[in-house]
């Protein structure tokens, strides 16, 4: 079993509301023997960590504090980028594109984590995802639109740490924001279609011997 805790997409204080209904889970359907892990959006599958009921729930009790849905102040520094460049200009235009980036990251966090137990060994493996739930995006022509020339390079003081949820990405650039980084990001979000990717992903999983 993997627990997947969509961080993105769950409100902070429904979180803490979580806490007892997800022991009452692993109690009820894990077994003393059954391997259980935990997983969020920010980590990649590959550092999942397999363990006994009792170390893993332990884990999750601990932490009451994953949910980041409409908490202020958490952006992470690609985040903090589209402000940046469209705070002066449309502030719908970066919420919009955090919006969208995050449930990207989510499905890719589940897409990833759909792989990597694929390769694992054939028994049957659940992943139970808790989530309040995702738009599911298709092409937006609204967010895509042609906008007047923006300016170069934009200044702006440091950025807080990247704690690791723009997966991957290269490094910041200290001081300044850049704006076809921060269009061609724009673009990208515009055209991505999620009408049927979560359906995929279930499929997939089939495929692999896991179920949702």
């Amino acid at each position: 079993f993997v627990i997947f805790l969509d961080t993105y997409h769950t409100d902070f204080t429904n979180a803490v509301r979580l806490r007892g209904a997800l022991q009452q889970f692993i109690d009820r359907v894990v077994g003393q023997d059954d391997l259980l892990g935990l997983m969020t959006p920010e980590m990649g599958a590959s550092a999942v960590t397999l363990g006994r009921r009792s170390t893993v729930v332990s884990r999750l009790l601990d932490n009451t504090t994953w949910g980041r849905r409409n908490r202020l102040n958490d952006d992470d520094p690609v985040e903090q980028d589209y402000e940046a460049c469209y705070v002066f200009e449309d502030p719908s235009i970066f919420r919009e594109m955090k919006a969208r980036r995050r449930e990207k990251l989510s499905m890719d966090a589940l897409e990833d984590l759909v792989v990597h137990l694929g390769g694992l060994r054939d028994e049957r493996k659940a992943v139970f995802a808790v989530s309040e739930g995702w738009i599911q995006y298709g092409r937006s022509a609204t967010l895509g639109r042609p906008l007047k020339e923006g300016p170069g390079p934009l200044l702006q003081p440091p950025g807080i740490v990247d704690r690791g949820a723009t997966r991957g990405r290269g490094e910041r650039q200290v001081g300044t924001v850049d704006r076809q980084k921060c269009e061609a990001d724009r673009l990208a979000l515009a055209n991505m279609d999620h009408t049927d990717r979560l359906q995929r992903i279930g499929e997939d999983a089939n495929r692999v011997n896991v179920t949702f």
